[in-house]
């Protein structure tokens, strides 16, 4: 039995040595190894490394698309200017929530109104700065003329008579188109100087109410700014 010993071992090394090779494991391996085209193969979805498609070796982005309809950005209220009792006003479209603030009142030589800012903020939206100069100065017994700019925007003459304008005086208020019956409730500030602290109209099929509050004053007393609120607008 020992004669038999070398051809045992001889035997298991040559099947130690078959089983190491290495072996395709598929047809389409094999005609890679004799030189034949080598099938590209795509990455996962989401891997980084490379697509053929995208140069640099960079998955596109995947692009979502709304389901509905984009819904259109929110429209300012609309603003134009007039005059009242030789005063320049703005006019507003006003809706719940709007809120306006007058400020900076200034006043030429002769005591007409040269200027004045506001800013209108919308209760839901971006504010807007309205600016009102003086275009034509006085003179020859004529009123100064004005113009005036929304974010840097001329702003059209008064033609609307559904807008409602604010005056820069004091007890002024609320100035309309054409005359309409208005309940005024006053206040008082501390030297007694009367204040309008709230007005309620109907104007156009809607009922206003709009408040009054923040009024500022020059150091000789004139109308510096305050600032309106509209309560309701239904």
């Amino acid at each position: 039995m020992t004669r038999f010993l070398p051809w045992v071992l001889v035997l298991g090394l040559a099947a130690t040595v078959g089983c190491d090779r290495r072996q395709p494991a598929t047809p389409t391996a094999t005609k890679g190894v004799t030189g034949g085209p080598t099938p590209s193969t795509k990455p996962p979805f989401g891997d980084p490394v490379t697509t053929p498609r995208e140069p640099g070796g960079k998955v596109p982005p995947v692009v979502q698309h709304p389901s509905g309809p984009v819904q259109p950005v929110a429209q300012g209220p609309k603003v134009e200017l007039g005059d009242s009792e030789q005063r320049p006003v703005l006019f507003f479209e006003l809706r719940t929530g709007l809120g306006i603030r007058v400020s900076d009142i200034k006043y030429d030589k002769l005591g007409w109104v040269d200027s004045y800012e506001a800013s209108v903020q919308p209760d839901k939206g971006e504010e807007a700065k309205v600016l009102v100069r003086t275009e034509t100065p006085a003179g020859g017994g004529k009123a100064p003329t004005h113009a005036a700019t929304v974010n840097g925007k001329p702003v059209s003459r008064q033609s609307d008579t559904k807008l409602v304008g604010f005056s820069v005086k004091d007890t002024g208020g609320v100035v309309l188109a054409r005359s309409i019956k208005i309940q005024t409730k006053f206040s008082y500030d501390p030297m007694g100087r009367q204040e309008v602290a709230q007005q309620e109209f109907q104007h156009e099929g809607k009922t206003f109410l709009i408040t009054y509050s923040d009024y500022r004053r020059e150091k000789s007393g004139r109308l510096a700014g305050y600032t309106a609120r509209v309560g309701r607008a239904e």
